[in-house]
């Protein structure tokens, strides 16, 4: 389907990352969606405008506005009406676009999962009680 010499598809294709990488924007309209949906974050991973359904986990990885545009689920005048927006505001698209390439980078990058999983350990660690110090040693002693 075209629409403002725009091409929109509705199926599968066999490169998805391909496809994500040199597109403009991406819609996710399911109806149902945990947060982590590989979808989502192959969009914000490519730097795209991102359109998706306010549902389930969703907004917990993206925000209104900020870094995608939100509609609610089976609503298609909301859906028509955001992908016009994006595909019709340059500086909106590119908004969007930067910030959720900045998304994926602060949130779910390599670096982003070290750096979480290190304050994580570093948290468990320092809340782990300690013996005191006369036990330990005598602990160390056959």
């Amino acid at each position: 389907m075209a629409a403002a010499g725009v091409l929109m598809r509705h199926s599968m294709v066999e490169d998805d990352w391909c496809a994500v990488r040199t597109t403009f924007s991406r819609s996710l309209r399911g109806l149902s969606e945990g947060s982590g949906s590989v979808s989502l974050l192959e969009a914000l991973q490519a730097g795209v405008a991102i359109v998706a359904s306010n549902i389930d986990g969703i907004p917990e990885d993206v925000t209104n506005g900020d870094n995608a545009l939100l509609v609610e689920p089976g609503n298609v005048d909301q859906l028509r009406d955001a992908l016009l927006r994006v595909i019709t505001d340059v500086e909106l698209r590119k908004r969007l676009a930067r910030r959720a390439r900045e998304t994926f980078t602060e949130k779910f990058s390599a670096d982003a999962f070290v750096n979480e999983l290190r304050n994580l350990y570093v948290e468990m660690h320092e809340q782990t009680p300690r013996l005191p110090q006369r036990e330990a040693s005598a602990m160390k002693q056959p």
